[in-house]
């Protein structure tokens, strides 16, 4: 009796222990938004995790049995396809892959997707395990800081003076297309790295 009963015991922590680390993993990945999935050979969801509804609106059920191309964006889809299907017939693992998926009131999401192949006793593949963790408030502020950047160098270019940057070693880190012209060169690009003994006025 003493032996079942450590057993039942055993047993019962056991399961407590997994049921809190599924708690804690479930509690991650609806922070993080992140959505766990599998498909099969053919690309079709086998699985996909509860979280997939408060990032693109579906239900698990609404994509269990739907190709997971079909969450691309009409434009580049074919592409993007074609180049999946060539990570499936490598069999390879991806990591960090930003690609962009549209949610059910046709919001374009982006995530990164990272995934792994699964393969049966002999080699052959079965399908692909992975995950897609939503980046799209970093993509937008990625998008804001190219857009300022860019913002700013089309007025440094286009200012009527010379301006120019230099590193502590007082190498050039850039200048604008006025100031390149000043120096016999035909870009700014031309400029970066070098110093002053470099120029044609040293």
């Amino acid at each position: 009796y003493f032996l079942l009963r450590k057993t039942d015991e055993g047993i019962e922590n056991q399961q407590r222990y997994l049921h809190e680390s599924q708690q804690r993993l479930e509690q991650l990945a609806r922070h993080s938004r992140t959505i766990a999935w599998e498909v099969n050979e053919e690309g079709v969801y086998t699985y996909i995790s509860d979280i997939v509804y408060e990032v693109l609106g579906y239900s698990a059920d609404e994509l269990i049995g739907t190709y997971f191309y079909d969450l691309h964006p009409i434009n580049g889809r074919e592409e993007f396809k074609q180049n999946a299907f060539e990570v499936f017939k490598r069999k390879m693992s991806f990591s960090n892959l930003k690609n962009r998926v549209v949610s059910k009131e046709g919001k374009t999401i982006w995530v990164m997707t990272n995934g792994i192949p699964l393969l049966s006793s002999d080699g052959r593949l079965l399908g692909y395990r992975g995950n897609d963790t939503d980046i799209t408030e970093w993509q937008k502020a990625e998008d804001a800081i190219i857009e300022s950047r860019n913002l700013l160098d089309n007025i440094i270019d286009t200012i009527p003076i010379r301006v120019f940057w230099k590193n502590r070693s007082l190498r050039y880190l850039g200048c604008n297309t006025l100031f390149a012209h000043d120096a016999g060169l035909q870009s700014p690009s031309e400029l970066i790295g070098k110093d002053d003994y470099q120029m044609g006025w040293s």
